[in-house]
């Protein structure tokens, strides 16, 4: 049988089934042999241990004091399972699995060294994936990307050692296009855009420069007809702004000196 840390969930069936096996397999072994024992020459713990934590009931092996290999985790008092996490030398190495109380996964995590690394997911109750996240020891780094229970997205943001880093998607409940801003290193760079329900028609834009609006901005009808133009100079608003009838006609004009109106 391959080690837990070289497991890889393909199917949420299989798994539930390789859960179950294990956890009884486990179990039987657990209560066939002494627990809570500690080596009277070197007084540290050894061998198979029950143990409280998080308030969970705890099941796994000791080798020279620090847990070894796969333990599982029962909610309190009861012999329902409630997660597995494996452990090297004491830390968490490999797979670690969150289950509810009735066998559902809730979430799925990869460990090393006790850090995160490698997608993490969490679940819906009804199977679907509710948020993917990539991590690099301990950061994000990859594509973040979150769900509604149907299964659409709601967001998407690239990340690099931690920090926003390229395309960042937010979406409306229908799983279109609502909005696409650009990071770099964290922070706002580039075109950023926003899209009318649809995602095929742009609402407004305008560019960023080092984490503030620079430059023209747009805003447009629904028809695609412009609405409102208008400029920022370090995210705020200068010269004349203008705004349009959905015929082309100007309808008013304002007129901004750093961010405030001049009348």
């Amino acid at each position: 049988m391959l080690p837990f840390s070289e497991i890889r969930i393909l199917n949420f069936q299989v798994m539930k089934a390789l859960l179950t096996i294990f956890s009884l397999s486990l179990t039987l072994a657990l209560f066939s042999q002494d627990t809570n024992r500690v080596d009277s020459k070197t007084h540290v713990k050894e061998g198979i241990w029950k143990e409280t934590i998080n308030g969970q009931d705890a099941f796994g092996n000791y080798e020279h004091d620090k847990k070894e290999g796969c333990w599982t985790f029962f909610y309190a008092g009861e012999k329902i399972l409630s997660g597995i996490i494996n452990y090297t030398h004491g830390l968490k190495n490999g797979i670690s699995l969150s289950l509810d109380r009735f066998g559902r996964m809730t979430k799925q995590e990869f460990y090393t060294n006790d850090t995160l690394n490698g997608v993490s997911k969490t679940f819906f109750e009804n199977g679907k994936i509710k948020l993917e996240a990539p991590y690099k020891m301990g950061a994000l780094h990859g594509e973040r990307k979150s769900f509604t229970i149907e299964g659409k997205p709601t967001e998407e943001i690239e990340y690099k050692n931690g920090k926003k880093d390229g395309n960042a998607h937010w979406y409306y409940s229908d799983g279109s296009l609502m909005t696409a801003y650009q990071y770099v290193n964290g922070i706002l760079e580039g075109p950023q855009k926003n899209f009318y329900k649809g995602g095929r028609t742009l609402q407004s834009e305008v560019n960023a420069v080092n984490n503030n609006f620079e430059g023209a901005y747009k805003e447009y009808y629904e028809s695609g007809k412009l609405k409102i133009e208008g400029k920022y100079v370090k995210g705020k608003k200068e010269s004349i702004w203008k705004e349009y009838a959905e015929d082309g006609k100007m309808i008013g004009q304002k007129k901004y000196k750093n961010d405030e109106e001049i009348k």
